[in-house]
């Protein structure tokens, strides 16, 4: 028995390694980008400001500038902080999502089921036909075992499906952490575009030449 729930909970840790990894990128990506931005940022003179008047284009566009680089920099800081904050995903949501899916008569718009469902002989298959089965069977199980009739086979089963649980919910949130991962790398190309343009028009409105 044991054998078999190691095999079963093998996919789980792997997924758990993965979204990890994702999340420790993550990290790091976050503690660069506020480092780099915040020396870009620091690093503008503004002190240059006191020689413009309020009533001068440059002035208004200086302090544009700076905003729109500060701007760049918090963009940075929400979007990797936002996946890291990510509130986590549970089989109960998941089971509520397949359910209301199939209350409207239609495929899930969630991307997250979706995938559940194509990968599902690899994560559940062999304890349940779909999520929501699996959450019920679940629920069951735990009750029985929580009675003291259960027996071997009753805690056998209930073993193997909070393993196809656990596969259900390490995948789902490794799928919802990879989807966020991909979609920061164009974030970033905006926010780092805001922090240069911002940077160059400081640069030019506070320093006039001559």
């Amino acid at each position: 028995m044991a054998v078999k729930e190691q095999a079963s909970t093998a996919p789980a840790a792997t997924f758990a390694a993965a979204t990890e990894t994702l999340r420790s990128t993550v990290k790091w990506l976050l503690a660069a980008s506020a480092g780099v931005g915040g020396l870009l940022v620091a690093g503008l003179q503004l002190t240059s400001l006191g020689s413009l008047s309020l009533t001068a284009w440059r002035l208004w566009v200086a302090v544009g500038g700076v905003l729109l680089a500060v701007g760049g920099v918090a963009y940075l800081i929400l979007r990797t902080s936002q996946i890291l904050t990510n509130e986590w995903i549970t089989l109960a949501q998941l089971s509520v999502d397949d359910f209301q899916a199939q209350l409207d008569g239609q495929t899930s718009d969630r991307p997250v089921l979706q995938e559940i469902e194509v990968f599902k002989h690899e994560l559940y298959a062999h304890v349940a036909e779909d999520v929501q089965q699996l959450y019920r069977r679940l629920i069951q199980a735990n009750e029985v075992v929580r009675t003291a009739g259960a027996g071997e086979l009753d805690l056998r089963g209930a073993a193997e499906l909070r393993a196809a649980a656990e596969n259900v919910v390490q995948y789902a949130n490794y799928s919802e952490t990879r989807t966020r991962f991909k979609a920061l790398g164009q974030q970033f190309a905006y926010a780092a575009a805001a922090i240069v343009v911002g940077v160059l028009l400081f640069a030019y409105a506070a320093n006039p030449a001559g």
